[in-house]
């Protein structure tokens, strides 16, 4: 059988334009999938910053938090200070007195003392005063940083939902959003707002922050006892430091007391005379006076001298008034943000949606900030040591989306 020529060349143009027309379908095959590739990469990426902005927001919120807890810890212990400084002034009065008055026979020592007495006294009544000062300045700025807890959490929420509505529209406006928790079914940022708590100390069983203030004490509040004379038989101590009393009503009540005693021990014998005594508290209720044997283990060193120093205590002021601060509700796990990218759909094009999850993460690395202890620390307020980061979907979250994706 003899095949033309022409007839040959009409099989490979027909194969030829089979096979080109083949590589165009699958051409303009690929650019649409790659079109739909680049655009759905570029959605994750606008989901993934929409979500990551939200959970900067709530690490931001959380930071302010701990900084601000701490700020009311630590004018908690200024006011311990204050309280400590006029209890120590109140027991230099009443040493140099007795000083005084047993150094008059001593020729030109006599003069000295007396000099010295003098200005103590007229001393003690101007530091006195300042500090009253500084005591109601205390209490301003503790209301004030309690207040600014509660206003900023109304910032921070209402926050977080215009921080991802606004990075969502820079990207490109006909872009619309939604942000929920990762439960899928309560709308963000509600339950964001329902963790944060602003308790009371006037609440029962508030006790976290007493606890911590007592624990953060510097060292002059915390004890203030040591010998001051050690001449085998004969001794001088000083005892002193300054210990926390919640009142009723979540009222704070800071009491210091100072004390100097000579003490005297010679075979069985030993005794104990009062040198100088000093105790100050905030508090107008004599009633709610520590009892506790603690003040810097000045019973240890001065038993006499601390239980007459509690009959000489006076009171500088009110204590001080109840006030907020910032917990979470119930367990330490912080919400997270589920956000959903999706386009507008129409005739020609099918509507793309993506998902992105977002929260918050607490670290303490000890290498850098180490502890005393080197324990763990655990997710807490008072370290602002929180960060956003991008959280993978899990097996649960996923079959959320898949109830969702079609809503």
């Amino acid at each position: 059988m003899i095949v033309s020529h022409k007839h040959i060349q009409g099989q490979i143009s027909l194969l030829f334009g089979t096979t080109l027309a083949a590589l165009l379908v699958v051409t303009l095959l690929l650019a649409s999938s790659m079109r739909q590739i680049s655009q759905q990469w570029y959605l994750q990426n606008v989901a993934d910053a929409a979500a990551s902005s939200g959970a900067l927001v709530m690490a931001r919120e959380l930071n302010f938090i701990a900084l601000t807890n701490r700020a009311l810890i630590a004018n908690q212990i200024a006011l311990a200070q204050l309280v400590g400084l006029v209890s120590w002034m109140a027991m230099l009065e009443d040493g140099s007195k007795r000083l005084a008055m047993i150094s008059r026979v001593v020729p030109y020592l006599n003069t000295f003392t007396h000099q010295l007495q003098n200005f103590i006294r007229s001393a003690r009544p101007i530091i006195e005063g300042l500090i009253k000062l500084a005591i109601i300045s205390q209490r301003v700025v503790v209301q004030a940083i309690s207040a600014s807890q509660r206003a900023a959490h109304v910032a921070f929420t209402t926050l977080i939902v215009q921080t991802i509505e606004e990075v969502t529209f820079k990207h490109d406006p006909n872009l619309s959003w939604e942000a929920r928790h990762t439960n899928g079914v309560v709308p963000a940022p509600w339950l964001w707002w329902r963790k944060i708590h602003h308790p009371s100390t006037a609440e029962p069983g508030q006790l976290t922050l007493s606890e911590l203030a007592l624990a953060s004490r510097d060292p002059f509040s915390l004890q203030r006892s040591y010998t001051w004379l050690d001449l085998g038989i004969l001794k001088m101590k000083k005892g002193g430091g300054t210990e926390l009393h919640v009142e009723p009503g979540g009222r704070w009540s800071w009491q210091a007391l100072d004390t100097t005693s000579l003490h005297q021990r010679l075979l069985f014998w030993s005794s104990e005379a009062q040198w100088a005594r000093g105790a100050r508290y905030l508090s107008h209720n004599r009633r709610y006076l520590n009892n506790s044997d603690h003040y810097g283990s000045s019973t240890k060193y001065n038993r006499a001298g601390t239980r007459s120093a509690k009959r000489l205590a006076r009171s500088l002021q009110q204590p001080m008034p109840a006030f907020t601060f910032t917990s979470f509700k119930g367990a330490a796990e912080v919400p997270q943000i589920l956000v959903r990218i999706k386009t507008p759909s129409d005739e020609n094009e099918q509507s793309q949606q993506v998902f992105s999850k977002a929260g918050v993460t607490f670290s303490r690395p000890l290498q850098v900030f180490s502890r005393a202890d080197n324990s763990y620390e655990g997710p807490n307020l008072f370290n602002a040591l929180w960060y956003s980061e991008l959280k993978p979907l899990t097996s649960a979250d996923k079959l959320v989306l898949t109830v969702w994706g079609r809503s």
